[in-house]
This record gives C-alpha cells, sequence and structure tokens, in this order.
C-alpha cells in the first residue's frame, strides 16, 4: 500500500491506558484511541510504519461522518487519516 501526501494509513486498536511507563487519565482514554501505523505518505515527517498514535475523539468523530473510504487490512477496519490528526505519537519499540 502506497499512501500519497501527507496521508496515513492505521489500524485502530483498543484503548490505551498505557505505554512505556506513562500512565494515561481515564478523560484521555476515553477520549481518544490508539492505532499503530501501517503506510506513511511522502509528505508524513514526525510518523514512521509501526509507529503507535494516539486519536483524539473529535477526529474520529470527524472521519465517521467524512471517512475516505473503507478499508479492510487482515480483516480489520483501517482508518486513513492526515498527519496533523495525530495527537501522540509513539516510536517503534525498538527505537528507545
Amino acid at each position: 500500500m502506497i499512501c500519497l501526501g501527507n496521508y496515513l494509513v492505521v489500524i485502530e486498536g483498543e484503548k490505551l491506558t498505557e505505554r512505556r511507563g506513562i500512565v494515561l487519565p481515564e478523560s484521555a482514554q476515553e477520549n481518544s484511541s490508539k492505532a499503530e501505523v501501517i503506510a506513511v505518505g511522502p509528505d508524513v515527517k514526525n510518523i514512521e510504519v509501526g509507529d503507535v498514535v494516539l486519536i483524539p475523539l473529535p477526529v474520529l468523530a470527524r472521519l465517521a461522518h467524512t471517512h475516505i473510504c473503507d478499508l479492510m487490512v487482515d480483516d480489520k477496519p483501517a482508518l486513513v487519516l492526515q498527519e496533523p490528526d495525530v495527537a501522540v505519537v509513539w516510536p517503534k519499540e525498538d527505537e528507545i
């Protein structure tokens, strides 16, 4: 899969409660969702394939109404986002 511009494709995961010792408050857990990045476009500067990202609820709500496409990857729903839609990035495990 090849993304264009500043688009990225993610597979949404379960609610994120902790990552590398950082515990997210309940309000953040309820208002966001984590996802694994599976493809990035050439203009994406701060996110790489394999990173875990936090997607705010307002972005998810907007995507539910204006999603670009319905995409399935390995029988899992995937989302097409733009880099500015991502709130937090945790690099791949092997980079830290």
